[in-house]
């Protein structure tokens, strides 16, 4: 009996040694901005997939995507859902910073991203563009890079055409008051368009990719990078894990969409949904070079093969 209730008081003081003594998770936090090119990552949040790998990521909405490699740097975040241009833009003016996982990503087959033209307007084909007023998210967004590419393709220089930085928020408004002449744009902008009959679509402009590109790289500062491996990988691991919910289950980024955005009902239940891939290929990136580098965005040769972490 004297031998059991020692066992006992051992137990109970193993126990009591043991409560509340978890490790620590790690704490991340997630810069992006408003937009569905993030679900993975919401999701991920959203169910958990990143604190059953040992993180606490604090998901955190940056204003203009432009601010999120400063942001980077002086560690406001340690991971920012930067779109390939920006993030390349900023690598080749110093900033070191690299690539750790991709988000939605661009392909030949995407329609979700349109260059829309205000209802009343005859704007059919590339040539149509010349002289007209067209708003972009962002000049230098990858809207704005990718519809120059078509244009570029399609035989007709961009410099042809005058853009003008128009917020998502404000495309229907600029259409109908005639501020711009047509839009690039994305769901669920670009349904909220149609379904009022704004606008209508000319082109989707990504049919003149010659592969599949990350829209959007999850980075990080070197540095950092180098000292969070094991991080790095349960950060991936998360983002395909989502991924692969939101695939086998569409209504799962659905319901990221209608937590995360202050969307109707209707808007969320018909808009697509995009697609995502995790890892990133060396050819992905080099294909960003090659587009940005035909338009004169980038003031050096870049080694992509430095830009990944595998």
């Amino acid at each position: 009996m004297r031998y059991a209730l020692a066992t006992l008081g051992i137990v109970l003081v193993s126990l009591a040694g043991t409560t509340g003594s978890a490790p620590a998770r790690e704490k991340i936090a997630l810069g992006y901005a408003a937009s569905d090119s993030y679900l993975a990552a919401m999701v991920a949040k959203d169910n958990g997939l990143f604190e059953k790998r040992g993180l606490d990521v604090d998901l955190q909405i940056i204003a203009l995507s432009s601010a999120l490699p400063v942001a980077l740097n002086t560690d406001a975040v340690q991971i920012a859902g930067t779109t390939s241009p920006v993030f390349l833009r900023a690598v080749d003016g110093g900033a070191d910073l690299v690539a750790i996982a991709g988000g939605n990503v661009a392909e030949k087959a995407n329609t979700r991203f349109a260059a829309v033209a205000r209802s009343g307007d005859i704007i059919a084909r590339a040539q149509d563009f010349i002289g007209k007023t067209v708003g972009a998210p962002g000049l230098g967004a990858s809207t704005h890079v990718l519809f120059r590419n078509w244009l570029l393709a399609k035989g007709v220089h961009y410099s042809r055409v005058n853009f003008v930085e128009i917020p998502f928020s404000q495309m229907q408004d600029a259409l109908k008051d005639g501020t711009v002449d047509a839009v690039l744009t994305n769901d669920p902008v670009l349904y909220q368009i149609l379904i009022e009959e704004t606008g209508s679509v000319v082109a989707t402009f990504m049919d003149v990719l010659r592969v599949q590109i990350p829209i959007v790289v999850y980075s990080a500062t070197r540095d950092w990078a180098t000292k969070h491996r094991s991080v790095i990988v349960a950060f991936r691991e998360s983002i395909i894990e989502a991924i692969t919910i939101m695939e086998a289950n569409p209504q799962v980024a659905r319901d990221a969409e209608s937590r995360h955005f202050a969307l109707p009902d209707d808007v969320i239940a018909n808009v697509s949904i995009p697609r995502y891939r995790a890892p990133i290929t060396d050819a992905m990136l080099q294909n960003w070079v090659d587009i940005m580098t035909r338009q004169q965005m980038l003031t050096r040769k870049l080694d992509v093969s430095r830009l990944v972490v595998r």
